[in-house]
């Protein structure tokens, strides 16, 4: 029988689960990497945008998602900053920013990104992962690695033309 997950679900034809407590194998790949301060640093992996569960008495806690934009080409173009903690990155990794957009008033080439200041460069419209909703398009964004990368980042968005909202940020490290 084809075991290949070809509904996008995470679940095989075979019935088979290809998430992370479903399947042995993967199950044993990231226990042996998560004990291992470098391994981890040195695994393809994923930092989405998370939440503080808890915030101290009298302080409100601020969600980052999602966040809205519009854009007009005469006029100085707004950013709006998100926080990741990506942990170590090595000097060899490869970095791309993704995110996912609502609605289709704006055009690609008018979303700016920089990571940590730097800018990054528009790769192109990708497919969702499995865990991402179906009904935003999401978008890769390449980032330089100097080799100075900071264990927590920082990604300014800005649109210069059109109206759109985010839902979904992420930064991926491979190889």
């Amino acid at each position: 029988m084809d075991s290949a997950d070809k509904n996008g679900t995470g679940i095989t034809e075979d019935g088979s689960d290809m998430s992370l407590c479903g399947n042995q194998d993967i199950y044993m790949k990231f226990l042996r990497t998560a004990g291992d301060y470098d391994l981890s640093a040195a695994a393809h992996r994923r930092h989405l945008v998370t939440y503080s569960d808890v915030s101290a008495v009298g302080v409100t806690s601020r969600k980052q998602l999602p966040v809205r934009f519009f854009g007009k080409r005469d006029e100085p173009t707004a950013f709006s900053a998100l926080r990741i903690a990506t942990g170590k990155v090595l000097p060899a990794q490869k970095i791309k920013v993704v995110l996912g957009f609502s609605g289709e008033a704006y055009a690609p080439e008018d979303i700016r990104v920089f990571l940590n200041a730097k800018p990054c460069r528009l790769i192109g419209e990708q497919a969702p992962h499995t865990q991402q909703w179906r009904d935003l398009r999401y978008f890769g964004f390449e980032a330089e690695n100097d080799g100075n990368f900071s264990p927590v980042s920082v990604i300014e968005i800005g649109l210069c033309e059109g109206k759109t909202e985010l839902h979904w940020a992420e930064i991926e490290i491979y190889e």
